[in-house]
């Protein structure tokens, strides 16, 4: 026994409650956009049909959101910022059936642990608000207020009480441009919604409702039109994907315009990403395509309890998300290169780079009801003045030729195009033989 007979403490000892929590908290909320991703992800499931978020600092002096959802009393507003509360499950197997974005019931209990906090909550029956301030978990004061119908929750100074974690934020740029990347997905998640995202008193997106994709879609990559981007929808076994893809020739460097959604929630999920990659050298692309893509997916045949930020899941059936996902890809990208040997040409025999060769292009004159017509040629135009919209019966190219101010139909017969292409070939290979 040690000097002056006392014992020694055990090795293992039980944290206290605060350390607990904010240890937890570091697990859920890693960064500024954390917070943001999940009060957002609470407004949409509280029913919210307007969602403003605002920032200063990157989010680490203020992150303010604002909602129209059906708000909390107050009785409900003490519980849930306790950890495990939820309203979404009631038992574990509630997990594989949800509808909603969040299910743990950490994030607002994660939040308040390491931030100072004030929250404003009201419903539709109640005629003043409940507004509850908070220190690192801590209530210091609750005061009825007067508020509209929803939730407001200002978080200030986070990880204030974790200073480690706070100096390995990155710059309020970066933090910054983080929320508005996360933002950006919110965009082309909610179509139905009004979202309002202020970075330093500046207003980004002011985005209302819409029933329009491609709205979205080009609001988050402004050098896209939306003739760049080509739709595609297949369904297997109760299974559906539906989207945009970019044209070919239209691609990035990167995997950035790559933007993948299952059952609403955003995802970084290897599969999909392996899928499209391979579509790239299936093809071939020689850039990465823009793709939007949006599974819908039974609840039991996904499980998405896998990461605490919910941004990974797995499929009970991957097979068959792969070739869902694939063959509706490549049926874009097949129909585009059915066109595509009339629109650039090699000249192996030379050894030159790919060419275009003019089109011609035909007037067509009906001559009514016997379903006659005559044609006179009226000229050419360049192929990289025309630009491909779709394919008509599997056979006819529709173009649009930008030659002259006024836009002009082109409609080009692909396989006659396809033996013009050999012809002029065994035209040039006679030429060059004569030589």
């Amino acid at each position: 026994m040690p000097k002056g007979g006392r014992k020694n403490l055990g090795k293992i000892i039980e944290l206290p409650n605060d350390v607990v929590r904010r240890i937890a908290a570091g697990e859920v909320i890693t960064r500024p956009v954390s917070v943001v991703k999940e009060l957002m992800e609470n407004s949409i499931d509280a029913g919210a049909k307007r969602v403003s978020v605002s920032i200063e600092n990157g989010g680490k002096s203020i992150i303010d959101v604002v909602d129209d959802g059906e708000g909390m009393e107050e009785d409900d507003l003490l519980i849930a910022i306790k950890p495990h509360t939820t309203s979404k499950i009631r038992n574990f197997e509630d997990v594989y059936n949800l509808e909603s974005f969040g299910f743990r019931g950490e994030a607002l209990s994660s939040i308040v642990a390491v931030s100072e906090t004030i929250i404003i909550s009201k419903t539709r029956d109640s005629d003043l608000g409940t507004e509850i301030s908070l220190r690192a978990s801590e209530i210091i004061s609750i005061r009825k207020v007067p508020f509209q119908t929803g939730t407001r929750i200002i978080v200030k100074n986070l990880f204030f009480n974790l200073p480690a974690r706070r100096r390995f934020l990155s710059s309020s740029a970066v933090e910054g441009r983080m929320i508005g990347d996360l933002f950006q997905k919110f965009l082309l998640s909610l179509l139905g919604h009004h979202l309002i995202f202020i970075r330093d008193g500046g207003q980004i997106y002011n985005a209302p409702p819409t029933s329009d994709p491609l709205e979205r879609i080009l609001m988050v990559f402004p050098e896209l039109n939306r003739n760049d981007m080509v739709e595609f929808e297949n369904e297997i076994n109760g299974f559906k994907v539906w989207g945009f893809a970019s044209r070919i020739g239209k691609g990035l460097k990167t995997k950035v315009g790559q933007i993948f959604f299952v059952n609403r929630r955003y995802v970084r999920v290897p599969l999909l990403y392996k899928i499209v990659e391979k579509v790239v050298k299936d093809v071939p692309l020689d850039s990465q395509p823009y793709v939007i893509l949006y599974l819908q997916i039974p609840g039991k045949f996904v499980d998405i309890n896998i990461h605490p930020q919910k941004l990974e899941v797995d499929f009970s059936n991957p097979n068959l998300i792969n070739d869902l996902v694939y063959n509706s890809l490549m049926k874009v990208y097949r129909s585009q290169k059915s066109v595509g040997k009339i629109q650039l040409e090699f000249d192996k025999s030379r050894g030159e780079k790919k060419v275009s060769r003019p089109v011609e292009v035909h007037e067509f004159t009906w001559m009514g009801e016997k379903r006659e017509g005559s044609t006179r040629k009226v000229g050419t135009v360049q192929v990289e003045n025309l630009r491909f919209l779709g394919m008509l019966g599997g056979r006819y190219a529709i173009l649009v030729s930008l030659e002259s101010e006024e836009e002009k139909l082109v409609i080009v017969d692909v396989h006659a195009g396809h033996e013009r292409i050999i012809y002029e070939e065994l035209k040039d290979l006679s030429r060059i033989g004569s030589q």
